[in-house]
């Protein structure tokens, strides 16, 4: 008898084991066939996408692509930005992050650094911008006068510096203020000056009147530095030659210890140290460059005074970086929040990839250094589950700079989709964890 497979995939005309004829069907008899017997394709749609899904983990796919879209964000120098199913963050500006407790961006990274204003410092004049301006806190307001101008011929840092034409009167003055008042305590003024080697140049930071005042002069670039702390006249005590070059910037700190001792300075190394009865006492007009009658011919740039602080007690190496009117201090805690991420659709999963280094100590991930995510950020009290895993990826980002891959992380179901950062037992010199860039895909 022959053996018929109808269209349906029936059989028909046989009997099988004693069953009706009809009563075996193909979804029947493929039941149980092992698959090293399957051969030739499948017919297409003939398996659902969810079935191959629910098989497939593309969370190390994910992780590659937010890790190449963190270093190109991080050579372009790039905001914060969306793609369809990431985020990046490389911390250049302020954006796109939310809720800052006890922790800072700075500079292209966030730590628990917090700055405030240095209350020490008094006069904070910084020839890169757009105008002479003193950038400290108390923000005096200066007079550019004789020919005296900004320059960009010569720069310590940045662009301009302040350029002295040798000519009479060329100065920049700020007005009478107490802030320059030191009475008998601490003080410290410092600055940059470049010699162009004209003779008899002099440059001031005074506010010497001829009757009380203090200042500090430097003679030409084969001379000497003096002081005038009492008033009438200027202190020979303070006289010693320098050596510095011509055409080479210089870092001079000139320090008063107690109202009793005065510390000059030459890029860092003790040049001498003389006894004084006492510093300035007056609020007359402060000089910077030249003083009535008399010019330097060269170049300054940063200028800081600080009051009631001897910011330099010995030798230091010189601060070659633009003067802070701000102290910073690394808390033991801190938390960030991304700002609203809202998507297209809801989602339940999160993971990413975030840099870091390690700038003091070694942060243990999960402890000292923790990241959280959440899907319903709009939520009133969202949900935050810490990331599922923190897995090193090698090699390492940069110099100094580690990468790591987040695991892929459930979520309670929502359209606004956040990280959270945590940081504990950070603490100056012994564990300061900077993040640097932070990826997430969902």
């Amino acid at each position: 008898m022959a053996i018929v497979i109808n269209g349906s995939g029936t059989i028909t005309g046989v009997s099988v084991g004693g069953l009706p004829d009809g009563s075996v069907d193909d979804d029947t008899l493929a039941t149980g066939i092992d698959a090293t017997k399957l051969t030739g394709t499948i017919a297409d749609a003939r398996i659902s996408a969810g079935s191959v899904a629910q098989h497939v983990d593309l969370t190390a796919i994910r992780a590659d692509i937010s890790a190449l879209a963190l270093r190109e964000a991080t050579n372009e120098n790039s905001a914060a930005f969306n793609l369809p199913n990431s985020f990046i963050e490389t911390f250049t500006d302020d954006t796109n992050l939310g809720t800052q407790t006890t922790c800072d961006r700075i500079s292209g990274y966030m730590e628990t650094q917090v700055s405030t204003a240095d209350s020490n410092c008094q006069l904070l004049l910084h020839m890169e911008d757009t105008a002479l301006t003193d950038s400290s806190d108390t923000d005096h307001t200066p007079t550019i006068t004789g020919s005296a101008a900004r320059s960009s011929t010569q720069a310590k840092f940045g662009t301009y510096s302040c350029y002295y034409a040798n000519n009479a009167d060329d100065s920049i003055e700020f007005p009478s203020s107490s802030d320059w008042q030191f009475g008998t305590g601490d003080a410290t003024v410092e600055f940059w000056a470049y010699h162009t080697g004209t003779s008899g140049e002099q440059f001031y930071v005074t506010t010497y009147t001829g009757s009380a005042g203090f200042g500090i002069r430097i003679i030409d670039s084969n001379g000497y530095l003096n002081t005038n702390t009492s008033g009438g006249g200027w202190t020979g005590s303070g006289y010693f030659t320098h050596g510095m070059s011509t055409g080479q910037w210089y870092h001079w700190a000139i320090v008063w210890e107690g109202g009793a001792t005065i510390k000059a300075y030459i890029d860092g190394v003790l040049k001498n140290t003389w006894t004084v009865a006492y510093i300035n006492d007056t609020t007359g007009t402060l000089y910077i460059g030249g003083q009535t009658g008399t010019s330097p011919n060269g170049y300054m740039d940063e200028v800081r005074i600080s009051k009631g602080l001897a910011r330099y007690t010995a030798a230091f190496t010189r601060p070659d970086a633009v003067f802070s009117g701000y102290t910073t201090s690394i808390n033991a805690t801190g938390t960030l929040i991304q700002s609203a991420n809202v998507v297209g659709s809801a989602k339940t999963e999160v993971s990413g990839t975030i840099i870091y280094k390690d700038n003091a100590g070694t942060a243990a991930l999960g402890t000292d250094l923790k990241i959280y995510f959440t899907c319903n950020g709009d939520a009133g009290s969202p949900a935050w589950t810490e990331a599922a895993s923190y897995n090193a990826i090698t090699p390492v980002y940069a110099t100094g700079i580690k990468q790591v891959r987040l695991g892929k992380t459930t979520c309670t179901s929502g359209t606004d989709i956040r990280y959270k950062v945590v940081w504990a037992n950070q603490a100056a010199s012994s564990k300061e964890t900077q993040l640097h860039g932070i990826g997430i895909n969902y």
